[in-house]
């Protein structure tokens, strides 16, 4: 289960916006939305590029998206 709370922050961190963050990974901003409320899941393609767009390293990313 994604951690929702530490995966804004690393959003707000590198000063983008759900709508700016969609964009970047190709995905609509509804969808991204609902994945980072925890309404849907993401998909690994989705975690990659999120990881990439966040330049997250490996342990904030498991600590986002496996550790929840």
């Amino acid at each position: 289960m994604t951690n929702t709370m530490k995966l804004k922050g690393a959003i707000a961190e590198n000063g983008l916006s759900i709508a700016r963050l969609s964009k970047k990974i190709d995905v609509s901003t509804g969808a991204l939305s609902a994945k980072v409320n925890g309404k849907r899941t993401f998909t690994q393609e989705e975690i990659k590029k999120i990881t990439a767009a966040l330049q997250l390293t490996p342990e904030q990313r498991d600590m986002i998206f496996f550790d929840g």
